[in-house]
């Protein structure tokens, strides 16, 4: 018998304490267990208790001044949560499955998960060799059961790896790979969970890696899985799929917070810190801009597979690819029930990808074209920006060229100056204004409008005098043709 000794939170060390006292036998189990062990710091505990977990859960939350949720009433699991100085702890309480510890543990998914500590006397209770797994750092499946009786632990197993920087034993991926294919009657919220757990842990394009050579990828992300062997032409080096895992290697590289100084030289380096903020923002509920950023590095390219053309000179194309990658992003992502501001955030960075590239054709970046990337782009463009970086290091020995640095730095400065003439330019006449000067509304007026801002924007209109003059003129010229109005440049 092995006793193991580790130190408890004050909510747990309580809970566990009155379990003892009620002469209840509980033991400490799962996660909570496994990183104890591995002195890993954590949030929320499981207790196995030997009567009903739903009663206990309350009574721990009564007795101890938490909140108590009944979280699974068909498997007996209560939560109790506490709010602490250092934010929520987590305690679920479930009855004990198979009518002993011994039985509940080995329903459990990976060996390294289905450890117990008594809560009387703190025995180690190890009937799957989880502890030696540990010390290997392995994960194993506790039986070929595991993947049938719960299909996200398909997920889980390759998030474990991720979080832990453990490796999976090979019987295990072998049987992960057998199947794989259950994993589409798991429900959506669960699976995007699991998948943005493993997005978020550094060196996301190796979990990816391991995600595609279990099989998971063409049930989780067909669109991406399509990209394989699908061959670009200079300057790119890999195929579709090689180059998006570049760019999500890349990309993490490009972190304000981790790159080698270097990369943040001149003339990035005063934007290092408002782009720091910039990607710690949340576009939803704990989805943050850097994680959804590398959510749109795995997509970016998924619209290279349909449209795919070879020129009559042997060069590759792919017209139009973030157009319609920006859709299959969205198709995707909705499917996975992202929520609805992050699948707009996602599609746009894909939509706009491109556009910083095409602005190292030009010896500058005019007013103009940052007005018309921050009016299409609107909050993703210093996201885009960063995104086109990683893009251009994705392609294979490519580095970042002083013409694609000047670009990006124009639009952080727009963006984190700020300059509102380009980010948000307000014209001196409104609708209204407009329509009092004879110009009814309409499809035009609206594009009048629109050019009046970009007038703003460019510097070309700054009183309303001007603004007059300029929207008379269009309407000249645009309101007695519907044709002409019809292909009036935007």
């Amino acid at each position: 018998m092995t006793t193991v000794h580790v130190p408890f939170p004050p909510q747990l060390e309580e809970a566990l304490a009155l379990l003892r006292h009620e002469g209840v036998a509980a033991w400490l189990v799962g996660g909570y267990v496994r990183d104890a062990l591995l002195n890993r710091p954590s949030r929320d505990a499981d207790i196995v208790v030997q009567a009903e977990g739903m009663h206990w859960a309350r009574r721990l939350a009564d007795a101890l001044e938490g909140a108590f949720v009944p979280l699974d009433e068909e498997n007996d699991i209560g939560r109790v949560v506490f709010r602490t100085p250092d934010g929520v702890f987590i305690i679920d309480v479930s009855g004990m499955r198979g009518g002993s510890i011994e039985a509940d543990l080995v329903a459990r998914d990976f060996t390294i998960n289905a450890l117990a500590l008594a809560a009387e006397d703190g025995r180690l209770v190890d009937v799957t060799g989880g502890y030696a797994d540990l010390n290997r750092r392995v994960v194993r499946m506790v039986s070929p059961r595991t993947f049938e009786d719960d299909p996200l632990r398909l997920m889980r197993g390759v998030r474990m790896v991720a979080t832990l920087g453990f490796v999976l034993e090979a019987a295990t991926m072998q049987t992960m790979q057998a199947h794989a294919h259950r994993l589409p009657a798991v429900a959506a919220e669960r699976v995007r969970d699991e998948f943005l757990k493993i997005m978020a842990v550094p060196r996301a394009a190796m979990h990816v890696a391991l995600l595609e050579r279990v099989g998971l990828i063409d049930h989780l992300l067909p669109e991406l899985a399509a990209c394989r062997d699908v061959q670009q032409g200079p300057p790119h080096t890999l195929d579709v799929y090689g180059h998006t895992l570049a760019v999500l290697d890349a990309l993490e590289r490009l972190w304000p917070w981790t790159a080698r100084r270097d990369v943040w030289q001149r003339p990035w380096g005063q934007y290092r810190r408002p782009l720091n903020d910039y990607l710690h923002h949340f576009i939803a509920h704990e989805q943050p801009v850097w994680l959804l950023l590398k959510i749109t590095a795995l997509l970016h390219d998924i619209g290279k597979p349909v449209t795919r053309t070879v020129g009559d000179d042997g060069r590759v194309h792919y017209y139009e690819h973030e157009h319609v990658g920006s859709e299959l992003a969205q198709e995707r992502l909705k499917a996975l029930r992202f929520p609805q501001k992050s699948v707009a955030w996602v599609s746009t960075v894909i939509r706009q990808h491109l556009r910083p590239l095409f602005l190292t054709r030009h010896p500058r970046v005019s007013r103009r074209a940052l007005y018309r990337l921050f009016r299409d782009a609107g909050e993703t463009t210093p996201a885009v920006a960063l995104h086109s970086v990683a893009d251009q290091l994705g392609k294979g020995g490519a580095t970042i060229t002083p013409e694609l640095r000047r670009v990006v730095a124009a639009i952080w400065r727009a963006a984190f100056t700020p300059d509102e003439a380009i980010v948000n330019p307000r014209p001196p006449l409104t609708g209204h204004d407009l329509m009092a000067l004879g110009i009814p509304a309409g499809p035009v007026l609206g594009r009048i409008i629109e050019r009046l801002k970009e007038g703003v924007a460019t510097g070309r209109i700054r009183t309303r005098e001007d603004a007059e003059r300029r929207a008379l003129q269009l309407w000249k010229s645009w309101g007695s043709s519907p044709e002409a109005s019809a292909d009036a440049p935007r």
